[in-house]
């Protein structure tokens, strides 16, 4: 294995790619991803009922309690980000994994299915790796120096303590929207937007707004849950040639 003290190659677009997975898995673990289950949950016909007369701060303890009584979660995700500068949006997606505790993976996928990149975390630490440029990126989850979002994947952030919370107008479909803004200055990010199902409470997209106007929306298919995921499958060894990249946090 090979070592360099470069940072990551990282283009505007790669880092706000890893930024809003991160964002993502941070946040729903703040939401209770990665705490322990408590209480039923609602039927469908009282949760559409109750979806039209939640505030913010109401929402918010909703989407938490579904969260709260998963305990792991599949599904396809498509990512689409928009430079507003350039006027472009480019496209990624794969498979998404998340288990409690402190346990996600995003596996990057091509459009014949070969894996292009990893963002994983087994719980002790958390990987980057670019097929591409055969290098990755690791850092201990133990790092009391570690961003937000790894610090709620953790279970050691308080979703409500680090944002404000406010509830926005409807989707056309109806899915229910909650902006967080984080209290204090991220500088990478400006806000983060739950798309939500009135039914179940559950989170079907997000996007990351960034300083610049720029936007980062994942959106989720298919989702599974609570099917005991191995914790094998979060377990990621690069290969014996790949570059392994020097210390460096966003």
């Amino acid at each position: 294995m090979k070592t360099s003290t470069k940072t990551p190659d990282a283009s505007p677009r790669l880092t706000s790619r890893w930024l809003t997975a991160l964002l993502t898995a941070g946040a729903l673990a703040g939401l209770g991803l990665v705490n322990t289950p408590t209480g039923a949950p609602l039927g469908l016909g009282a949760a559409h009922a109750q979806a039209n007369e939640l505030n913010a701060e109401a929402l918010t303890d909703k989407v938490q309690k579904f969260y709260t009584e998963m305990k792991d979660f599949q599904a396809r995700f498509e990512q689409i980000y928009t430079d507003q500068a350039a006027g472009k949006e480019t496209s990624s997606g794969g498979r998404v994994f998340f288990k409690k505790p402190g346990k996600m993976r995003w596996d990057y996928l091509t459009a014949d299915k070969k894996l292009q990149k990893v963002l994983v975390s087994n719980g002790a630490d958390f990987t980057i790796y670019e097929a591409e440029h055969n290098q990755f990126y690791r850092q201990s989850l133990g790092d009391s120096k570690l961003p937000t979002a790894l610090r709620f994947l953790m279970g050691d952030g308080d979703i409500k303590v680090e944002f404000n919370a406010a509830l926005k107008p409807k989707s056309n479909n109806g899915d229910l929207r909650l902006e967080l803004t984080p209290k204090k200055d991220e500088g990478k990010y400006k806000k983060l937007v739950f798309v939500v199902d009135p039914a179940t409470y559950s989170v079907k997209e997000t996007i990351v707004y960034d300083p610049y106007g720029n936007t980062n929306r994942i959106v989720f298919h298919k989702p599974l849950l609570n099917k005991s995921l191995p914790d094998s499958g979060f377990d990621f060894s690069p290969p014996k040639d790949a570059t392994q990249l020097g210390p460096g946090r966003d």
